[in-house]
């Protein structure tokens, strides 16, 4: 800088000395105005060091005045020392805090130096209070890109995309979430773009979601997706993309095949079996009236019979009568080969994977659980067994996060819904509770155990002692049997 005072007084020292002499006449606001105005202008007409200069004499004067701090921060971006500017910037945002978009222009001279890191900590100090600035979330995406960050773009991308839509940001966002693992936000990403104007966005998105549904063995879904495909991007069907999903799906079609195929002839060999045994059954009843009618017609002759075949026909008695002889017990049985077990699917496996090791390593079991819910959870149970995992760890929001998730996908479950209720006692205030267990029951007015989790809840100190014995009688009248009755009539009494 010293280098720079020198070459300003060498070439226009005399026009900055005119300035400072002429205004010893005036007041000193008057001077500093004078001042900042000549420095403008020497920014305008491109004199950088000389408006530099100004700024520092005026900055030796009033080191805190924040118009001489900005006027120098931005002089020194347009002197391309960015970062002195930056540093200008982030005093005047630390000494101003309403003023955010300090932060941001701070950011805006770290990347033009070349210091990523320093861009990413302003403009999340900028985001703060500015959230609903697209265009930051935008821009600060491509630097947690830049940085590896994958995680954080991901979540910066989308957040850019859902406050301004953009079709080419939210394809960027769900194919960095779909090389990263997080198959359920790609998935989610994928499917807001398949409707949308531009053709090669919604051919992409059409042919990354049909390879999630491929991987997690959803064919129901993966035979939807082809034939929207084929209908309206039908160079696609042969892409090297879907090579193995066609291959797949042609595997999958045969196999629904002959499953229906072996139904259709398991059931007509089912009924040929029932009137085979109807056709016998009629036959053994016109014996017996045949034979009943010779006998009403016919006297009986005693016969003799030799004592050993007589004991020979006791025995055959003895016997039918312990096993009487039915018309389907007549015909002969076909052999019925064992059926061999049914293979797990992928999510079982992955879910037998994660229990293995939940109570030995819960830091694995959670990335386990998270690959099983990656396959697909329709009934909750993954989510809520992870729930138990976070809460064991006290995670109790990633807990109640999930259980949540568990009870979405089975709300008649009792055993989410408790294991919920219990989980929110610890990230909710005590009337957020009490609503939510009215909520539920309300929606479950039979519901035992939240009549009894509401009076244990009334029953605690600085609680409703009268709601309290009102709800344990409720509970007694509703639920007599119940394997919490004992306990419950104990608490009760100590109310």
């Amino acid at each position: 800088m010293r280098r720079l005072h020198e070459a300003l007084f060498k070439t226009g020292g005399i026009l900055v000395l005119g300035v400072f002499i002429y205004s010893g006449c005036s007041s000193p606001e008057e001077r500093f105005a004078e001042n900042i105005e000549q420095a403008n202008v020497n920014l305008e007409n491109g004199e950088v060091e000389r408006a530099i200069s100004v700024l520092e004499k005026l900055k030796s004067k009033s080191p805190n005045e924040p118009q001489i701090l900005e006027a120098l921060a931005f002089a020194f971006v347009q002197a391309k020392e960015y970062f002195t500017g930056a540093f200008y910037f982030n005093q005047l945002a630390q000494s101003f805090p309403s003023k955010t978009d300090y932060y941001l222009y701070a950011a805006q001279a770290w990347i033009s130096a070349g210091d990523s890191d320093s861009a990413i900590r302003d403009y999340e100090a900028y985001l703060l209070d500015n959230r609903t600035d697209w265009n930051t979330w935008q821009k600060i995406g491509d630097l947690y890109l830049e940085t590896r960050q994958n995680s954080k773009a991901i979540h910066a991308f989308s957040n850019s995309s859902q406050l301004r839509f953009n079709p080419k940001l939210e394809l960027k966002a769900s194919s960095l979430a779909l090389q990263t693992g997080n198959l359920r936000q790609a998935e989610e990403g994928f499917s807001r773009l398949l409707m949308v104007e531009e053709e090669e966005i919604a051919r992409q998105a059409h042919l990354k979601l049909v390879t999630i549904k491929h991987k997690r063995r959803q064919w129901e879904e993966v035979e939807k997706l082809m034939v929207e495909i084929e209908n309206r991007f039908p160079e696609a069907t042969e892409s090297p993309e879907l090579k193995q999903v066609n291959a797949d799906i042609m595997t999958y079609q045969k196999a629904i095949e002959q499953e229906q195929k072996v139904k259709l002839e398991e059931d007509d060999r089912r009924k040929r079996l029932i009137e085979q045994q109807r056709a016998r059954a009629e036959q053994l009843a016109r014996a017996r009236l045949a034979a009943a009618a010779e006998a009403e017609n016919k006297p009986e002759e005693p016969e003799e019979v030799p004592p050993s075949e007589l004991a020979i026909v006791e025995e055959e008695v003895i016997k039918n009568e312990k096993a009487p002889e039915s018309p389907a017990q007549s015909l002969p049985t076909p052999p019925v080969s064992p059926e061999p077990p049914l293979e797990k699917s992928p999510f079982e496996k992955a879910l037998e994977a994660a229990r293995q090791i939940a109570s030995t390593s819960s830091e694995n079991a959670i990335s386990r659980y998270w690959n099983a819910i990656n396959l697909g959870d329709s009934s909750g149970v993954a989510f809520f067994e992870l729930s138990r995992v976070y809460y064991n760890r006290t995670q109790f929001k990633e807990a109640e996060m999930t259980a949540l998730e568990a009870l979405r996908r089975a709300p008649a479950s009792n055993r989410f819904l408790l294991s919920y209720l219990q989980i929110i006692r610890k990230t909710k205030p005590k009337p957020e509770i009490v609503g939510e267990i009215r909520k539920f029951l309300n929606k479950y007015p039979q519901n035992a155990d939240l009549v009894l989790l509401l009076a244990r809840i009334y029953a605690e100190p600085g609680g409703d002692t009268v709601a309290a014995r009102g709800l344990y009688n409720l509970f007694f009248e509703m639920a007599p049997n119940h394997p919490e009755v004992d306990r419950a009539r104990y608490e009760a009494r100590g109310i």
